[in-house]
C-alpha cells in the first residue's frame, strides 16, 4: 500500500527473453527515455527516468534488480495504480508493476506493518518514555539536522484511535550520526495494550524515510516496587519508636521482683489482682520470651543494626538499588537482562548486514562475538540484504 501524495520507490526486475537478468541498464535504454505511471483515473504520468529515480541496485548481487522512484505527483489518487516500464531497442521485455494508494497515515489494518517493528519493551501507562530513532538514505548516509517541524509522527493506540502530528523542539533531539531522540506525550501512553509509531521524513531529493516501533503499555512494570514500599512503610509508620526487647523486658522483670512477698494490706492485694486478672492462665516467663524472640530475629540478629527503623530504611532503598543495579549482572538467557542487552545492541551496538547471505547480525559489546543473526528475506521470499522487506524472527 503506497501513501498518498508522497514519493515512493518501488521495486522492478529486468529479464531478457530468456529470462536472464539484464545488468548496467541506465535511463537511456527505456523508450524515449521515460516509464509510465497509470493512476485509478486513467491519467498517465509520463516521468523523465534519470539517475535520480531510476537506478540498478546491485550488479553482482542483485543482478536484475531496479528501483523507480514514482513522484508524489504520480500518487495522488486513491485506488490502483500501475507503473511500467519499456525498453528501447530490445534491451529488456516490458515490465509492469502494481500497488494501492491510500490516503490514511495509519490504519487499524495496518497493524501488519508493524509486525517486524522495533519491540521496546514494557513502559508504564501516562508517562513519558523516548525513542532513538536512526535515519540513513537508500545509500546508507546517515541523515542530520532534521528538524523537528518536518517530522510526520504517527501514534496508533490499542483502542484503535491514531493521531498524527510534527513533533516540537523539546520533543525531537539531534543525538548525532543520524540518531535523534524522541520523547512522547503522556496521552500517548493513556491506553494499555499495544502502541505504534511511525516517525516519517520526506529528504530533499523527494525519499521518505521511515522508522517505526511498539511498546507494550502496561498500569505496572515488572519490576516496579514503589506501591509495595509504601505498603510496607505504612506498617511500620505505625509502630512506637522504640519497640520493647530483650532488654526491656528484662528491666520490667527486674522491677517486680522488687515487690515484697506479702503485700502491705488488703487494697494494694486487691489492686495486684486487678491487674493480674488480665494475665492469662499460663503467662509465659522471660525464657520463654527470649526464646520467641530469638526465633524471630534468626541467628546473628542485633538489635540496633536489625531494627525496623534499619529495615525500613533498607527498604526505602530498594527502587533505587533497582535501577542502579548493573546490567551485566543480568544476562541469563531469556531474562529482563538479557533483552535489555539486545535492545542497547541493535541501537547502539555493532550490526552487519550480509548482502550475500541475507542476514542481519547483531554482535556483542566486544563487537566480534555474535550476540543474534537474523535472516532477511525479499518481496519473493528468497534471501536479501538491501532489497530485504521482511527480517525473520531469530532463532
Amino acid at each position: 500500500m503506497l501513501r498518498k501524495s508522497v514519493a515512493v520507490r518501488v521495486p522492478v526486475r529486468l529479464l531478457d527473453n530468456t529470462g536472464t537478468p539484464v545488468v548496467g541498464r541506465t535511463a537511456a535504454d527505456l523508450l524515449s527515455g521515460q516509464f509510465h505511471v497509470t493512476k485509478s483515473s486513467g491519467v498517465v504520468v509520463d516521468v523523465a527516468a534519470s539517475g535520480a529515480n531510476f537506478f540498478e541496485i546491485n550488479a553482482t548481487s542483485f543482478p536484475g534488480l531496479y528501483h523507480l522512484l514514482l513522484p508524489s505527483n504520480s500518487v495522488d489518487v486513491l485506488g490502483p495504480v500501475q507503473w511500467s516500464v519499456v525498453p528501447a531497442a530490445g534491451a529488456f521485455i516490458p515490465v509492469v508493476g502494481a500497488d494501492f494508494v491510500d490516503d490514511l497515515p495509519l490504519r487499524v489494518i495496518d497493524l501488519q506493518k508493524y509486525k517486524n517493528s522495533n519491540f521496546l519493551g514494557e513502559q508504564k501507562q501516562s508517562t513519558t518514555p523516548f525513542v532513538t530513532v536512526f535515519f540513513s538514505d537508500n545509500l546508507g548516509n546517515v541523515v542530520t539536522s532534521i528538524p523537528a517541524a518536518s517530522v510526520i509522527l504517527t501514534i496508533l493506540k490499542a483502542d484503535g484511535s491514531a493521531s498524527q502530528r510534527a513533533p516540537t523542539g523539546g520533543e525531537w533531539t539531534e543525538i548525532g550520526n543520524g540518531l535523534y531522540r524522541l520523547t512522547l506525550q503522556i496521552g500517548d501512553t493513556g491506553i494499555l495494550g499495544a502502541l505504534g509509531i511511525s516517525v516519517s521524513y520526506v529528504t530533499g531529493g523527494g525519499e521518505t524515510l521511515d522508522y517505526t516501533a511498539v511498546f507494550s503499555i502496561v498500569a505496572k512494570l515488572s519490576f516496579d516496587v514503589d506501591a509495595d514500599v509504601l505498603a510496607v512503610k505504612a506498617k511500620t509508620d505505625t509502630l512506637p519508636a522504640s519497640p520493647a526487647n530483650e532488654a526491656t523486658s528484662a528491666a520490667i522483670k527486674a522491677k517486680t521482683d522488687l515487690l515484697p512477698a506479702s503485700p502491705a494490706n488488703e487494697t494494694t492485694v486487691m489492686a495486684v489482682k486487678a491487674k493480674t486478672d488480665n494475665l492469662p492462665t499460663d503467662p509465659a516467663d522471660q525464657s520463654d520470651i527470649s526464646a520467641l524472640l530469638d526465633a524471630i530475629s534468626g541467628t546473628g540478629f542485633v538489635s540496633v543494626a536489625d531494627s525496623l527503623v534499619a529495615i525500613k530504611a533498607s527498604v526505602d532503598a530498594v527502587p533505587g538499588a533497582v535501577w542502579d543495579v548493573t546490567r551485566s549482572a543480568h544476562q541469563t538467557m531469556n531474562s529482563f537482562g538479557d533483552l535489555m542487552r539486545l535492545l542497547k545492541q541493535v541501537f547502539s551496538g555493532r550490526v552487519k548486514i550480509n548482502e550475500t547471505a541475507g542476514t542481519f547480525t547483531v554482535y556483542q559489546e566486544d563487537g566480534t562475538s555474535v550476540l543474534q543473526v537474523q535472516s532477511l528475506r525479499d518481496a519473493t521470499n528468497n534471501a536479501a540484504g538491501l532489497q530485504a522487506v521482511e527480517r525473520l524472527a531469530a532463532p
